[in-house]
């Protein structure tokens, strides 16, 4: 056995020094590690990691069990894995379980910027022994993240979004960074938060929805239609964009390496 810190729980987790079987409950860490090579390695996944055969094109992961989702684990599932990996925010409630079970368990960060999502690979690659793997990763992730800047015009730009109700990305996420590296002048960026939800989301839309050349909408399905989040916005906030992208679930809000894939996708389009 080993130790690794996680800077999420704060805590060293003891874990397998041979790591054979993985059970990923974050579509994001599914990502990363199919990136590095360790798919064989994936036992299990979340039922939203299945989102990433549609959207990223990882065909594979359909074929594994479902281990659980973003609040919840299968615990016959998981319990057949050396490591269960997870994300911090929503699924930190998830730790007693696991603790519960004996399993072991790794919990990387959330990003706070899109500079951290290469931390979170190299998080990601320590836990399951993979070092050089990832230091590798993080270097071609940093260096097309670099290829990107300035890519698209500085619309003022309003992004959202649908998590079962909107939700405003601020500042401190790897979304608004990301896309301020891209060129567009983001709105977002004067909220010193990482998330806004709620009513405070509802009121604080209309009135950056006003002010926005751009919006960019990420819905919660695959398959979205444009017109219709239009008008829904136009209806809420009172006042219809000027000019609206709007984007199938996980473009955004995924971390993965595949990110700046979207964000190349997303300044062709714009």
């Amino acid at each position: 056995m080993r130790t690794l810190y996680s800077p999420e729980v704060g805590e060293e987790l003891e874990l397998p020094d041979v790591v054979n079987s993985i059970a990923s409950l974050t579509p994001s860490i599914t990502e990363i590690l199919l990136e590095l090579g360790l798919g064989g390695k994936l036992a299990a996944v979340s039922s939203w990691c299945r989102l990433l055969a549609l959207t990223k094109g990882y065909a594979e992961v359909l074929s594994k069990p479902v281990a659980g989702s973003y609040d919840a684990i299968v615990a016959d599932v998981v319990g057949k894995a050396d490591l269960v990996l997870l994300a911090g925010g929503i699924q930190r409630k998830l730790v007693s379980d696991l603790k519960r079970l004996g399993l072991r368990y790794y919990v990387t960060n959330l990003p706070k910027s899109v500079w951290g999502i290469a931390e979170v690979i190299l998080q990601v690659a320590a836990a399951v022994n993979e070092v050089p793997r990832g230091v590798k990763l993080a270097k071609r992730f940093t260096k097309n993240l670099q290829a990107i800047a300035g890519a698209a015009e500085p619309l003022r730009t309003y992004v959202e979004l649908n998590l079962g109700g909107p939700v405003i990305p601020g500042l401190f996420t790897h979304i608004v960074s990301g896309l301020e590296v891209l060129g567009l002048n983001v709105l977002n960026k004067a909220l010193m938060k990482p998330y806004t939800y709620g009513r405070e989301a509802l009121e604080l839309s209309a009135k950056l929805v006003r002010d926005a050349e751009l919006v960019i909408y990420e819905d919660n399905t695959l398959r979205p239609n444009e017109e219709n989040v239009a008008r829904e916005i136009s209806k809420r906030c009172g006042v219809e964009p000027k000019n609206i992208v709007v984007l199938p679930a996980l473009t955004l809000t995924d971390f993965g390496p595949k990110f700046i894939d979207e964000l190349f996708k997303l300044a062709e389009i714009i």
